[in-house]
């Protein structure tokens, strides 16, 4: 830790990245705030990236993180707007992984994976973990959901 720290302070990244971290979005700084209304942390202001994969990312970026408890455990969607027209959804509940983007050659990547690929651990269904590709309605369902929030937490 001390390493990646002075690494980090001196470069303004990590020169190694740790296996640990490869194939992963790291988040940097974000911001959560507990909404009442909800029952669930939202983040505020500008998401932090650190590293996704092995990039070094280190910027600000615009959007929503979502965490909140369901029924059968946590569930979390987080959605990024890189520009005005590139973004990207994540939702995450019950071992299974949604994700959509503008980008098309991310969304062609997913769908082009055989769907028994997709499933990691299919006969531990403790462990069982599966991605798909999601829907425009569920993300502009959770859009709609934070503005709603947003309303609220306003006293529009």
């Amino acid at each position: 830790a001390t390493r990646l720290l002075v690494e980090s302070s001196l470069y303004g990244k990590m020169e190694n990245v740790p296996g640990s971290f490869k194939s992963k979005i790291i988040f940097s700084d974000v911001k959560f705030r507990w909404d009442v209304y909800s029952k669930s942390y939202i983040s505020e202001g500008p998401i932090g990236i650190g590293y996704i994969d092995n990039l070094s990312i280190n910027k600000y970026f615009d959007g929503y993180i979502q965490i909140h408890r369901g029924r059968n455990g946590a569930e979390m969607n987080i959605y990024l707007q890189l520009s005005d027209d590139k973004w990207y959804f994540f939702s995450y509940g019950y071992g299974v992984l949604q994700a959509l983007s503008s980008n098309e050659e991310f969304n062609t990547v997913l769908t082009q994976i055989k769907e028994s690929k997709r499933v990691l651990n299919p006969d531990d269904e403790d462990k069982k973990y599966e991605y798909i590709i999601s829907t425009e309605e569920k993300k502009d369902e959770f859009l709609r959901r934070i503005e709603r929030i947003n309303r609220v937490k306003n006293g529009l």
